[in-house]
């Protein structure tokens, strides 16, 4: 091994014991495989080997999504958007979005990107050729999104806490919820039957439920520093708490309950 993969090896090491140092990842589709970053290093695991199957060499990604079983999207910090070839190890194309791409969805013909805080504006994607597909303005910088099991709608959470949520194929905003939270929402999820939207935020520490329509339905607060959440195959919502534990819920009858 050479000094440059030993220092990639050791840095990689040190990220798994520093709760702050990994950053998003994301499931491969078809496979026991998911690929997160750490400290500026996409890095593809398999669930039974004991080192990384492949390092992507990167400039910070905030936020991941895989277009196919072999092509991922990553958002940088630097506002670029990229196409991988996960399995060549290569970039395919790279789009501009103008500011740190911390919110990304994509159906694998058109993405989605969210920036920080200069750029207000949610930018559309074709996933082949890079081009363009358009804007929509915000009044706060998006901070999350996600897209519904149907591929029908985007559901967005912006700094100040409001949710929308867009027709995915149009762009037309179909609800608007100024105030989910007190302020920015740290992830949003659609359960899988496309009914209802989990949203969580640190600032408030409140994990909140609504419906498609984004009619709020229940809230759960005093959750300590509720970082991140996702919703498994099996429906629960697994929420990451201070980075230390992950705590269950199920959603029952327009309701939030820990399992």
């Amino acid at each position: 091994m050479g000094s440059r993969s030993r220092d990639r090896a050791e840095r990689a090491s040190q990220g798994r014991k520093n709760k702050d140092s990994a950053g998003p990842i994301a499931v491969r589709p078809g496979a026991e495989q998911f690929l997160v970053e750490c400290n500026d290093t996409l890095l593809l695991w398999a669930l039974d080997k004991p080192a990384p199957v492949r390092e992507l060499e990167t400039e910070g990604t905030r936020s991941l999504a895989w277009i196919d079983e072999r092509r991922c999207a990553s958002g940088d910090y630097n506002g670029l958007l990229h196409v991988w070839d996960v399995d060549a190890g290569k970039v395919l194309r790279e789009m501009k979005h103008g500011d740190q791409v911390v919110a990304l969805a994509t159906d694998g013909k058109v993405a989605w990107t969210g920036g920080w805080e200069k750029v207000r504006t949610i930018k559309r994607w074709d996933v082949e050729t890079g081009k363009s597909l358009g804007d929509l303005k915000l009044d706060k910088p998006c901070a999350s999104m996600s897209r519904s099991p149907d591929g029908k709608r985007l559901a967005c959470v912006t700094f100040g806490g409001a949710l929308h949520v867009f027709d995915w194929a149009s762009g037309k905003e179909l609800a608007n919820v100024p105030k989910a939270h007190d302020d920015r929402a740290d992830g949003v999820a659609w359960t899988n039957d496309g009914r209802h939207i989990v949203t969580v935020s640190e600032f408030d520490e409140t994990l909140r439920l609504f419906d498609q329509s984004g009619k709020a339905l229940h809230a759960i607060r005093d959750l300590p520093r509720p970082a991140r959440l996702a919703v498994g195959p099996d429906g629960v919502v697994y929420v990451a708490i201070a980075y230390q534990r992950i705590d269950r819920f199920r959603v029952t009858k327009d309701a939030l309950s820990a399992i």
